[in-house]
């Protein structure tokens, strides 16, 4: 039987997170999925569990989604974590720049349930 898989969530927006979180259970086997509602809560969570993905906003308040990812990326136990950038920046200066700190996979707001659905399983396997 397959581990199951824990995911990460940083979002502020709670509608959203939680959305996220129903899109995402059926299709991850019920991963356990953690919602937090910025980058520093999110860096928290990551020092003390272990994470197979971690999805995050870009606009947060106390640290943004590049700050988080540029930590995720500084850290020996979470630089390999695949991250997926969500934003609603869906700016090609936003995307590459995302790429440059080393983001795993962009997705836009709004997105197709189906397209987040995807990119998640992929990033799981």
């Amino acid at each position: 039987m397959m581990k199951q898989k824990n995911i990460l969530i940083a979002e502020d927006d709670a509608s959203i997170a939680l959305a996220v979180k129903t899109i995402l259970r059926k299709p991850t086997n019920g991963a356990n999925i953690t919602i937090v509602s910025d980058g520093q809560a999110a860096l928290e969570c990551l020092q003390k569990y272990e994470y197979d993905l971690l999805i995050s906003d870009w606009n947060m308040p106390r640290l943004s989604g590049c700050g988080l990812l540029a930590q995720v990326r500084a850290n020996i136990s979470t630089a390999k974590l695949p991250f997926l950038m969500l934003s609603a920046r869906p700016d090609l200066p936003s995307v590459i720049s995302s790429a440059d700190e080393g983001v795993t996979d962009y997705i836009a707001k709004p997105f197709e349930n189906s397209e987040l659905v995807e990119m998640v399983v992929r990033l799981l396997q």
